[in-house]
């Protein structure tokens, strides 16, 4: 019977013996700091714990057999139990690790990539920190989500390149040699701001783009590692040839010292206030039509409109009345001073149109005949007329004043212009006016 009891517990120590063998050879196999993939971790906790459970069964039948007799098996046992518990805990610890690295990851959507090389510095630190550096996405997974995401030459480059796990260092090595390329990155950036468009008719759009542009390739040298706080004057040099008139010498008054060199920051300053002032007018005049025309029912029927017309016949007399809000050059949404057929005018012809606009020539405005209460004057010679109406042949009076031009403006507030003509002849009337001099007489 003794000899039947020790035959059945050695065969029990044999079978047990082939189990430690097993998992001794699981635990060498298992590196858990070279391990990054989840699916991996989880498929070698799952070995691991089948054996040990094989293990565990066929020890509590060798323990009723033996009841502690045997030291070198229950060294043995202690051992493997030992290692088994210290590689499960680091093996749940890293599972738990990518599971909630996954979670708390916000997800970020990649930009496409074309083979432009002011925004490859971008996209590789979103890509980098976003599928080059996580933990939980394996290589083949990689490439295909790299691979996505090139357009044009940058997909022409690395199109051999199959999606699998083998190829993805060598299609990031061919991405990063081509386009880290520092000097070209520099190229880009500076075409970019020099290709800026000149602005020829101010609005917000423009010179927002103008604002965001200099900005992003500013920032964009200054992160290749290029020292750009010397450079303020240059680029504000380079870029205000490309503003409008109007727009450059509102510039050129908000100057505090014009004696110093410009700020890039100010100027990037003065463009951000001229766009939001023109968005925030263009708004409030949306506004204020949305609520006209809800309200326009209700309004009585002899209400008078204000008068804004314009007739043409080659036998008819030219009538005009200008208000605000409306261009009464060319009727486009903008004030005369703005107006680019305007500007593009010389002195001679600025002041006909003037005249036979009935304008102001000290605002440019109509003001229904009152007296003009704007109190800038030319900056040229300082007299009473807008700049953009200055001639050089005009001679100043040695007192400095300048009633030419104040009863010019004032007459042409009042003056109905009326212009006569016809195809095959023209004819000039003879008008006798009596002008009052500076010291009174006539």
């Amino acid at each position: 019977c003794e000899d039947g009891k020790s035959e059945k517990i050695q065969q029990l120590l044999n079978k047990q013996e082939c189990n430690f063998n097993a998992i001794y050879h699981a635990l060498s196999k298992i590196d858990i700091i070279r391990t990054s993939e989840k699916w991996e971790l989880e498929d070698n906790f799952y070995i691991l714990k089948s054996k040990w459970e094989s293990i565990d069964k066929l020890h509590w039948e060798i323990d009723f057999q033996l009841k502690g007799s045997n030291d070198h098996y229950y060294r043995m046992y202690s051992d493997i139990e030992e290692k088994y518990d210290e590689l499960r805990k680091q093996l749940q610890s890293k599972i738990w690790s990518n599971a909630h690295y996954q979670q708390s990851t916000p997800r970020m959507e990649l930009p496409d990539f074309y083979g432009n090389y002011s925004k490859w510095i971008s996209f590789k630190d979103l890509f980098l920190e976003t599928i080059h550096n996580n933990p939980t996405i394996n290589k083949a997974q990689k490439m295909k989500h790299l691979k996505t995401k090139l357009k044009g030459e940058a997909e022409s480059l690395v199109q051999h390149l199959s999606v699998c796990a083998e190829n993805y260092n060598s299609c990031w090595d061919i991405l990063v040699h081509r386009y880290d390329n520092r000097r070209l990155q520099f190229s880009s950036f500076f075409n970019t701001m020099m290709s800026l468009p000149v602005i020829h008719q101010p609005d917000a759009n423009n010179l927002k783009k103008m604002h965001d542009v200099i900005k992003e390739c500013m920032n964009g040298i200054a992160n290749i590692g290029l020292d750009t706080a010397t450079w303020d004057p240059m680029i504000v040099h380079l870029m205000l040839p490309k503003l409008d008139s109007t727009t450059l010498n509102d510039y050129m008054n908000d100057i505090r010292d014009h004696r110093e060199l410009q700020n890039l920051q100010d100027f990037l300053y003065f463009l951000e206030c001229k766009f939001m002032a023109y968005e925030t007018a263009k708004s409030t005049k949306s506004v204020k039509n949305t609520t006209s025309e809800k309200t326009s029912h209700w309004k009585p029927a002899n209400n008078k409109q204000p008068v804004k017309k314009f007739t043409y016949d080659s036998k008819k007399t030219y009538n005009y009345h200008a208000t605000y809000g409306k261009c009464p050059n060319c009727n486009g949404n903008h004030v005369l001073m703005q107006c680019a057929k305007f500007i593009n005018m010389d002195t001679a012809q600025r002041n006909h149109t003037v005249a036979k606009l009935k304008l102001c020539k000290n605002c440019l405005y109509s003001h229904n005949n009152e007296e003009c209460k704007s109190a800038k004057t030319c900056k040229e010679c300082n007299m009473k007329h807008h700049t953009m109406l200055h001639n050089v042949n005009w001679k100043i009076p040695a007192n400095g004043k300048n009633n030419f031009g104040q009863q010019a403006s004032s007459s042409q507030q009042q003056a109905s212009n009326h212009l006569s003509s016809d195809k095959t002849e023209i004819l000039l009337t003879t008008t006798l006016l009596k002008i009052k001099a500076y010291d009174g007489t006539y």
